[in-house]
């Protein structure tokens, strides 16, 4: 798998993390949702694809 293959995938995961702590929280906007997920580590990038 190239690695942009391998951005595009990390970046769907993340996506679908993101839409599911916006659905647990209803009130929540999607800055303080992105603000709360650890993004240590990721590569640069991932959270625009996201």
């Amino acid at each position: 798998m190239s690695s942009k293959s391998q951005m595009r995938h990390r970046s769907r995961e993340i996506a679908l993390q993101l839409i599911y702590q916006l659905d647990l929280r209803p009130s929540a906007d999607i800055n303080e949702v992105i603000e709360l997920y650890p993004s240590e580590g990721e590569p640069d990038g991932v959270f625009t694809y996201a």
